[in-house]
């Protein structure tokens, strides 16, 4: 299969909500955390939580705390560091690090701001790997949900609204083929958060699973945990 590296802020730090229009970002950021690690770790994927900056001992205590409690199975879960001046350099330097030292031929870059990222995306992006050296699922603006990989490629130019073609340009100039997925939201703004509200009330309307969490902070009533 593949590993995921799930590249996240300490809970109770900075939260990448912080400019949305909620009563509690850090709350919601906390909810979209877990709902996306209880995700990842119903995939056939190996599971790895990132922690972003500043490294300290009290930031990589909150996640290890946070995946005690959320985590379907805490001592699967591993947590690191990430290292590196900006989010492009630190998701460069896990990608490359992952796929230097894992067991697995590929690696999927996960954002906790996608909580309607589905299982079954993560295990589709894993077997298309199989043929495609990058997959990408893209985000309702354009730009990147779930990033995979199976060779290195220089990420530093990376940031957290990069669009997707500069992603398959970096691809191309690598020799590199890319595959897509579907579009999961990233929510990075307010619009994106009502795109995210809409879809949880369709699929709790239509009985499918929803992440609880999310749609419990969202007010988005939830038939299937």
């Amino acid at each position: 299969m593949t590993e995921v590296a799930i590249v996240a802020e300490a809970p109770g730090g900075p939260t990448p909500l912080a400019g949305l229009a909620v009563e509690d970002p850090a709350a919601l950021y906390r909810a979209m955390l877990a709902d996306v690690l209880n995700t990842c770790e119903r995939s056939g994927a190996t599971v790895l939580v990132t922690v972003g900056p500043p490294e300290s001992p009290t930031a990589m205590a909150a996640m290890q705390e946070l995946i005690a409690e959320e985590a379907l199975a805490p001592d699967a879960v591993r947590v690191e560091a990430q290292v590196g001046a900006d989010h492009g350099e630190r998701v460069h330097n896990i990608v490359e690090h992952l796929l230097a030292t894992s067991d697995h031929r590929s690696v999927s870059v996960v954002y906790p701001e996608t909580p309607l990222l589905r299982r079954s995306v993560i295990d589709a992006a894993a077997m298309r790997m199989r043929s495609a050296d990058v997959v990408i699922a893209p985000d309702t603006t354009g730009g990147v949900s779930n990033l995979g990989l199976t060779a290195a490629l220089p990420l530093q130019s990376l940031t957290r609204t990069t669009p997707a073609h500069a992603v398959v340009e970096l691809a191309a100039a690598a020799d590199q083929t890319v595959a897509f997925l579907e579009m999961t939201p990233r929510v990075r703004t307010d619009a994106a958060l009502q795109v995210t509200v809409e879809l949880l009330r369709a699929r709790a309307a239509a009985g499918t699973e929803v992440p609880r969490r999310t749609a419990r902070l969202l007010g988005v009533g939830t038939q299937q945990s």
